[in-house]
C-alpha cells in the first residue's frame, strides 16, 4: 500500500502517489491532503485512548453493544455502501454523479458510528470507559443531534485534552445547509453548479467537489485507523482490564486473534484451574457461529484459526 505508518515520526504518509484510490477519492485535489491530516490528528486521539485504556479502545473499535445476531452493524453497512457507489462511479454520467456524489457527502457527514468511535476515544483519553451511546445527553426526545452538534461536543472534549485542532477539518467539512438541501431534496444541479434556496446559495464545482471529497477523507481515515489498529495484532496479548470493568484487582484479559485478521474480541484469561476455582469466564466479541464454537472447545485459547469459516 501507498499510504504508510512512519514508525520514526508517528505520522501516516504517502510513500508514492497512490494508485489504487477509489475513483470519487481522486477525482479532486482536496482529497489526499484531507486524508492526512484526518488520518494524523485522528491517530493523536486514538494513540492517547490506546496509553490509557487499551482494553476500552480495542472495545469502541469491535463496536460491541449487547447481544446481537449478524446484521446489526450500520459501520459495516456504510463502508459497504460508500466502496459500492465509489466502485460503480465511473460507470454512470452527467447529472447522475453530481446526485450521488451529494448522496455520498450526506451519509457520511450523518454516520453515526464515526461520531461513536471517535467520542469514545475522547472519553477513554480523559480516563472514562466505553460508551454505548455517546450522545444520549444531547438528545431531544427521540432525535439524533445534528451533526454539527456532534462535531461541537468532539472539539469541546478534545480541547480539554489538549487536542482542539483534532476536529477543525472536520468542522471545516460540514455544511448544515448543503446537507438539509440534500435531504430534503431541496437542491439542483445547474450545469457544474449545485443550487440551494435555503438560503438561497450557488455551490461552484470546486466548492461542491472540496466538501465532499473532504468527508470521503474523513469516512476513510475512520476506516483506515480502524483496521490499523486491529490488524496490528498478529498474535493474542494479555492486556489490563479496567476497574470500572467490575475486574477483579489484577485481572487481565486476552486479546482474542483471528489469525489473518487481528483483533476480533477479548477474554478473560483466567486458567482451566481459576475457571475451576470459581474464576467466571467471559469474552465479548463479534463472532461467527464456528467462531463461537471453536472458543467453546477452546476455552483458554485466544487464537482462531483462518481455516475457521468467517
Amino acid at each position: 500500500m501507498p499510504l504508510q505508518y512512519n514508525t520514526d515520526s508517528g505520522l501516516f504518509e504517502f510513500a508514492e502517489m497512490p494508485d489504487d484510490l477509489l475513483l470519487l477519492e481522486r477525482s479532486h485535489a482536496s482529497y489526499l491532503p484531507a486524508l492526512l491530516q484526518n488520518l494524523n490528528s485522528f491517530n493523536e486521539l486514538f494513540k492517547r485512548a490506546f496509553e490509557i485504556s487499551e482494553f476500552w479502545s480495542i472495545w469502541t473499535l469491535l463496536g460491541v453493544r449487547g447481544l446481537q445476531d449478524a446484521g446489526w452493524d450500520p459501520f459495516e453497512s456504510t463502508k459497504e455502501a460508500i466502496q459500492s457507489v465509489s466502485e460503480h462511479f465511473s460507470h454512470v454520467g452527467g447529472q447522475l454523479q453530481s446526485h450521488l456524489s451529494l448522496w455520498v457527502y450526506g451519509h457520511i457527514l450523518e454516520a453515526s458510528e464515526h461520531y461513536e468511535v471517535l467520542h469514545n476515544m475522547v472519553s477513554i483519553a480523559a480516563g472514562g470507559a466505553f460508551n454505548t451511546d455517546c450522545f444520549r445527553a444531547l438528545r431531544q426526545s427521540d432525535r439524533q443531534p445534528s451533526p454539527g452538534t456532534k462535531i461541537a461536543a468532539l472539539k469541546v472534549a478534545a480541547m480539554a485534552l489538549g487536542l482542539g485542532p483534532t476536529f477543525d477539518l472536520l468542522q471545516e467539512t460540514w455544511d448544515r445547509n448543503l446537507r438539509n438541501a440534500i435531504f430534503h431534496s431541496d437542491y439542483s444541479v445547474h450545469g457544474p453548479e449545485v443550487r440551494i434556496r435555503h438560503p438561497p446559495r450557488h455551490y461552484t464545482h470546486d466548492e461542491t467537489m472540496t466538501l465532499i471529497n473532504r468527508a470521503l477523507a474523513y469516512h476513510q481515515a475512520i476506516v483506515t485507523l480502524r483496521d490499523f489498529y486491529i490488524s496490528s495484532y498478529a498474535e493474542p496479548e494479555l492486556i489490563d482490564v479496567p476497574a470500572d470493568f467490575n475486574a477483579r484487582p489484577g485481572e487481565r484479559a486476552a486479546v482474542i486473534v483471528k489469525e489473518g485478521r487481528g483483533a476480533i474480541g477479548l477474554k478473560s484469561a483466567s486458567t482451566e484451574e481459576e475457571n475451576r476455582r470459581g474464576a467466571i469466564p467471559w469474552r465479548v466479541g463479534k463472532f461467527t457461529r464456528d467462531e463461537m464454537a471453536f472458543l467453546d472447545a477452546h476455552p483458554t485459547s485466544a487464537y482462531i484459526p483462518a481455516d475457521i469459516a468467517r
